[in-house]
């Protein structure tokens, strides 16, 4: 169920990928992947796992903040980010109402 992209960083133990720090606010991490899918950078969180109906709400707070950390690193605001788990993964829109409330 993941697009095809070109994958431009990862996070393994192995590995590990490099922090990515948000400028204007006490925020960073490391996504799983990041890929360039039609000129976009698109985070990639890797869960394991029981699959869930839809995704937790902690989930969801992790790739939106890899979303906005894409935002201040690459200067290109994401449409959108995957959590990939076991059995589904979903693709879920950087909201602009999220965005707003947090003035990117």
């Amino acid at each position: 169920g993941i697009p095809m992209g070109n994958a431009i960083y990862s996070d393994s133990v192995k590995e590990p990928g490099t922090i990515l720090k948000a400028k204007n606010i006490p925020l960073s991490g490391r996504p799983d992947f990041l890929l360039k899918i039609n000129g976009q950078v698109i985070p990639v969180e890797l869960k394991r796992g029981k699959t869930p109906a839809s995704p937790y709400p902690s989930h969801l707070a992790q790739l939106f903040a890899y979303c906005y950390l894409v935002k201040d690193n690459f200067a290109l605001r994401p449409e959108y980010g995957i959590i990939d788990y076991p059995e589904n993964d979903f693709k879920l829109e950087f909201l602009r109402s999220f965005v707003n409330t947090l003035k990117i």
